[in-house]
């Protein structure tokens, strides 16, 4: 093989390690005000719509959840086949003209590879912009990087809602715990141990209503708000 085919070889391969520059944007975001990322970000939203796109679509045709994707990981990508996901960036690297970045969903979490001779240099200036927090939707085919990470090669993706409130540092989490009650759908993105629980305590819950009701038992609901004072405030 002469060296000439080994350069080919090595410029159709995704690039190892891309810069980590996402940290340096997400730390830059950090330090400015709430106010002023939730504008910075409502603007993007603005724009977006000025230039045709919609921020908020309606519908997206996902194929398979991320850990149907790991779990048949060898299979699908054999075969080739194009397949579908839907979930929040959480994390974005990028390298000149490709970037790395890692899906989300309720499942699990995947990375993915978006390059632009492949999406186009519209389609990549879109996902360039794109901040942590966005849910997106992409289609491609599977392969493994040099370093042995499952991802998916995008060919196709779109923006399925532009987030305007930034995600807690991802270094720093959501530590505060009356936060972390008083903004539970945030505690359940940025805390996958918390969504577990939450997982367990439905599925348990589901089975004591499906015992109950198979042998006989009728489920009341009782009112949680009442017009008239009962109880102790009762006169």
């Amino acid at each position: 093989m002469t060296s000439k085919q080994r350069h080919t070889e090595n410029m159709t391969q995704p690039p190892e390690k891309p810069e980590r520059n996402d940290e340096k944007a997400a730390a830059e975001e950090i330090q400015l005000p709430l106010i002023d990322l939730v504008r910075i970000r409502r603007q993007k939203a603005l724009d977006m719509i000025g230039r045709g796109l919609n921020p908020y679509p309606y519908r997206y045709d996902r194929t398979h959840f991320i850990d149907d994707i790991l779990a048949r990981f060898d299979e699908l990508a054999e075969s080739k086949k194009k397949i579908a996901i839907a979930g929040r960036l959480r994390l974005k690297r990028k390298m000149g003209k490709s970037s790395f970045a890692h899906i989300q969903d309720s499942s699990g979490q995947m990375q993915i590879y978006v390059k632009i001779d492949i999406v186009g240099e519209d389609s990549y200036r879109l996902f360039d912009s794109l901040d942590l927090g966005d849910i997106i939707g992409c289609s491609g085919t599977l392969f493994v990087t040099r370093t042995g990470e499952k991802t998916i090669k995008i060919d196709t993706f779109e923006l399925l809602c532009k987030s305007l409130h930034p995600l807690p540092d991802k270094h720093a989490g959501l530590s505060d715990i009356e936060t972390r009650y008083r903004r539970r759908y945030v505690d359940l993105v940025v805390n996958p141990e918390v969504r577990d629980t939450f997982r367990r305590r439905s599925r348990i819950i589901a089975l004591i209503r499906e015992f109950l009701t198979n042998e006989g038992f009728l489920e009341v609901e009782t009112p949680i708000l009442q017009p008239l004072y009962g109880g102790g405030s009762a006169r």
